[in-house]
């Protein structure tokens, strides 16, 4: 799952994006809200972001088996 292809929540994902560009990843982080808002899809990307062996500026490579 890449960030681009998330519907919405352009902010979270720049929060997210920026906590690994400023190199302050925390060692946890905890999404919620209510059912259908993306919680799922956003951790997929943040952990593939966060594996990613080429990242790019706003998201993982999409290549990689991460």
């Amino acid at each position: 799952m890449l960030f681009k292809e998330i519907i919405g929540q352009q902010e979270l994902k720049q929060k997210l994006l920026g906590l690994v560009r400023d190199d302050r990843t925390p060692h946890a982080l905890m999404l919620f809200g209510p059912p259908g808002t993306g919680k799922l899809p956003l951790a997929i990307a943040m952990a593939q972001y966060l594996a990613c062996n080429d990242r790019q500026d706003n998201d993982s490579c999409g290549l990689c088996p991460s």
